[in-house]
């Protein structure tokens, strides 16, 4: 593998202005960076976990609080959506982008990219699964494309015990 994607939204989904959840959120000394902090970690993890823990070797990173402005004030300092780049030592690289707010209908699920083949993870928006869990791949120059339902994957491994 040389590239993952790590993505994860909502379309609406900023802490106690649309709906759920506290003002605490919209404290910087509290809350701390936001969606990224709030989603993406766990997004981050799956793929640094699938990548077997690299090393890393050089992180860019940008947040943006402009879907916020209107409604929780440009100084709340929580920031509803976080972008970066990661390079790791092996030369494996990492896009990151999360957000609690975007005018999208979704994104994509995390990925992977390799020169054997590719794995797209479940996506999701607003707690909705959008797309399934894939491989792709190409054998004899035939593009192969297998989706998983990975519910009744886990069903069958559970009767093969």
């Amino acid at each position: 593998m040389f590239h993952v994607c790590s993505t994860g939204h909502r379309r609406r989904g900023r802490p106690f202005v649309d709906g759920y959840g506290t003002k605490a959120f919209l404290k910087k000394e509290i809350a701390a960076s936001g969606a990224l902090i709030d989603m993406g970690v766990y997004h981050i993890v799956q793929m640094l976990y699938l990548l077997d823990m690299p090393k890393v070797e050089r992180v860019s990173e940008k947040g943006y609080r402009e879907m916020g402005r209107r409604t929780t004030g440009a100084g709340s300092g929580v920031r509803c959506g976080g972008f970066g780049f990661v390079k790791f030592a092996d030369g494996v690289t990492m896009d990151i982008c999360e957000a609690w707010s975007v005018h999208l209908g979704s994104f994509e699920g995390c990925s992977i990219i390799g020169n054997r083949g590719g794995i797209r993870m479940t996506g999701y928006s607003d707690q909705a699964a959008l797309t399934p869990f894939s491989y792709h791949t190409t054998v004899c120059d035939l593009d192969l494309n297998c989706t998983v339902n990975l519910n009744e994957m886990d069903i069958r491994w559970q009767q093969l015990r």
